[in-house]
């Protein structure tokens, strides 16, 4: 899945790059190396796609693709500077959710139009996300109710329901008592 989508994200840059203000000119792309603003925390599961795909795409394209990260803001920043960057191609964001959607919505004045200052290129990832009230014990628990064998996404991470679960339940019923 991932080598599907490290290859549709490079053919859809090198199709970038050869279309709008790249048709006009004669010269190749890329020649130089391309920096990827990964705008969150090195170590993060953004960084660690980032520099997945940055190895591949380098690879593909016969440049070095660096990482460079650049979080704060719940990755404002580093949008931020691809926003206002030359639409050159040798930059580029690898934007979540939260840096194009939730940025626009939750903030009365974001720091750019997601909209309009961003040309998008690839879908490269999909994290499934569940919210949770109760503590992860409590949920596991209640799983408890679940027919046998039955995984749950929570927040990115597969927990799957094993013989602990119940132990689960005990701790978190003393921790309530308490």
């Amino acid at each position: 899945m991932l080598k599907r989508c490290t290859a549709a994200l490079a053919a859809s840059l090198i199709a970038l790059a050869v279309s709008g203000a790249y048709a006009q000119t004669v010269q190749p792309w890329p020649t130089r190396p391309v920096t990827m603003i990964v705008p969150f925390a090195a170590g993060g599961p953004t960084d660690v796609v980032g520099r997945i795909l940055a190895q591949r795409l380098g690879e593909i394209l016969g440049q070095q693709v660096i990482i460079e990260n650049l979080g704060g803001a719940g990755g404002m920043a580093g949008a931020q500077k691809i926003a206002q960057s030359r639409p050159d191609g040798y930059q580029i964001l690898l934007g979540t959710v939260g840096t194009q959607a939730y940025s626009q919505t939750l903030y009365k004045t974001p720091l750019y139009n997601s909209l309009t200052d961003f040309t998008p290129v690839a879908l490269v990832a999909e994290q499934p996300l569940v919210l949770v009230r109760e503590s992860l014990e409590l949920a596991l628990h209640r799983l408890e109710l679940a027919p046998q064998g039955l995984d749950l996404l929570l927040l990115g991470w597969r927990v799957v329901r094993e013989r602990g679960a119940a132990e689960g339940h005990q701790r978190a019923q003393h921790r309530h008592a308490h």
